[in-house]
């Protein structure tokens, strides 16, 4: 697990994450950038025994999940737009260019990661949040010191599926939109919650 922090924050660091699937599928792969602040202040406070966190922007995306509302969801999804390569250079690889796409082409792609980062191409971003987070629970809410900006807060759901797939954390902008969909390194959602360094703004699930 040690080494699978350090290299995940190494990739972070260096670059952004990489493409998607379940874990036996073939994707491409990408960069990310980390930075390590104190937590920003809370203004929202939580209504006791509401399990919201009092923020528009993240109890929106909460209730669209619980609701299986993945087109909503989906929505939310922030894109970034990365020139492709030819041939991936492994971890931190820009994402790979479509047989119809010359090298260095500007692609809209989504970070994803499940021990490494990859990258998701806009048409599969649907399947891999209905995939996931079908059948998901709040688990908690957090902001998070150790993604950079514009990360502002990760929610983690617990998807109800048997471990490595057990867990989805959402990495949020101050307003609400999806930079990242996380889904640890054969974490459950309690061992990906407890290492991470952050706030707790709703606290994990009993």
């Amino acid at each position: 697990m040690t080494k699978y922090i350090a290299l995940l924050l190494g990739v972070l660091l260096a670059t952004t994450m990489v493409a998607c699937g379940d874990d036996d599928d073939d994707a491409p792969a990408s960069p990310s950038v980390t930075r390590t602040t104190a937590p920003e202040s809370v203004t929202a406070v939580a209504t006791a025994g509401s399990r919201r966190t009092g923020i528009p922007a993240v109890d929106g995306l909460i209730d669209s999940v619980l609701k299986g509302d993945m087109p909503a969801v989906v929505a939310q999804v922030e894109y970034r737009t990365i020139p492709c390569v030819t041939a991936s250079s492994g971890v931190g690889s820009p994402p790979r260019c479509a047989p119809s796409e010359a090298a260095g082409t500007p692609v809209q792609v989504f970070q994803y990661a499940v021990c490494e980062g990859e990258y998701v191409r806009p048409a599969d971003v649907p399947r891999l949040f209905s995939d996931y987070l079908a059948n998901a629970k709040l688990y908690a809410v957090t902001k998070p010191q150790t993604f950079a900006a514009p990360v502002a807060y990760g929610v983690i759901f617990d998807t109800g599926r048997p471990a490595p797939a057990g867990v989805v954390m959402l990495l949020l902008t101050d307003a609400g939109k999806i930079t990242d969909f996380w889904r640890g390194c054969g974490d459950t959602p309690q061992s990906l919650y407890e290492r991470l360094k952050s706030t707790t703004l709703v606290p994990p699930a009993p």
